[in-house]
């Protein structure tokens, strides 16, 4: 057999990228473990430093995406169908306003607007936000949360992070036990990401190398999302996830500042 005519993941990239592109998967797999959501952001925080912006976003989508579709067998009884099929209708219409914002955003403008959109969901995490805002409308609302799913998905397909991350004071408020909230979450976000995956490959961004890439990375995420889950047992995670939100503030100011200098350069 020639192993030479096998598909290798991450061709054209350096042993040292590719060894950065693994660690932020292990560690955003590991914030999955710990805290059972949260791996996206990290993940693509990370791994744009040596991808290109595009690269680093559909990769996530198409590995967390993966993970994501395999749960559906576990919401398929407990969900509550009379609110998960409206929902998933609203992302997938936010969700299609993201992949067509993908196939014109230029890689520098993408990497702004990827630190700009994790900069602000982590603020809106750290000073609870939507919890807030909930306190001001009425979150059961189907006219609000149709609205919220529209934006969640959106943001979510252009940062790669999970699309129903602005939607979860909505659907808690709307859940009848924590059996239909975890399962109709389920539902919604599987069904979601498996059609945003089907229309970014129509779109032809989902690419032979793209998938060759998130093959090579799941051992790390199995890897990183069982370390988490040790962690968590072991421990009270509580610190560790607001250092995590630091972090990742302080991660994305800095990837403004790469796309903002990419942009002067080529256009200054």
């Amino acid at each position: 057999m020639d192993v030479s005519a096998l598909p290798m993941p991450f061709v054209g990239l350096s042993w040292w990228a590719i060894a950065i592109v693994y660690a932020g998967y292990l560690f955003g797999a590991y914030i999955r473990g710990a805290f059972g959501f949260g791996s996206n952001l990290p993940s693509v925080l990370v791994s744009a430093w040596v991808l290109p912006p595009h690269h680093a976003v559909l990769l996530i989508t198409v590995v967390a995406g993966t993970m994501q579709i395999q749960l559906l067998p576990q919401g398929i009884r407990g969900a509550t169908y009379s609110r998960v099929i409206p929902v998933i209708i609203a992302m997938t219409m936010g969700g299609a306003l993201g992949v067509w914002l993908l196939t014109f955003l230029k890689g520098d403008w993408l990497l702004i607007v990827l630190a700009v959109v994790v900069f602000s969901l982590v603020m809106m995490d750290v000073y609870r936000i939507m919890e807030r805002v909930g306190r001001r409308i009425n979150i059961k609302s189907p006219r609000v949360t149709s609205g919220a799913a529209v934006v969640s998905s959106t943001v979510g397909t252009l940062s790669g992070g999970g699309a129903i991350y602005l939607l979860v004071p909505f659907l808690k408020a709307a859940a009848t036990s924590p059996l239909d909230f975890r399962s109709s979450n389920i539902m919604i976000a599987g069904i979601s990401m498996l059609i945003r995956l089907l229309m970014l490959s129509t779109t032809g961004l989902i690419t032979f190398e793209l998938i060759v890439d998130a093959v090579a990375l799941m051992p790390a995420v199995f890897l990183g999302v069982a370390g988490g889950t040790r962690f968590f047992k072991a421990s009270a995670p509580e610190h560790f996830f607001k250092a995590l939100q630091w972090v990742m503030l302080i991660a994305a100011s800095l990837l403004l500042i790469k796309g903002l200098f990419a942009l002067n350069a080529a256009y200054g």
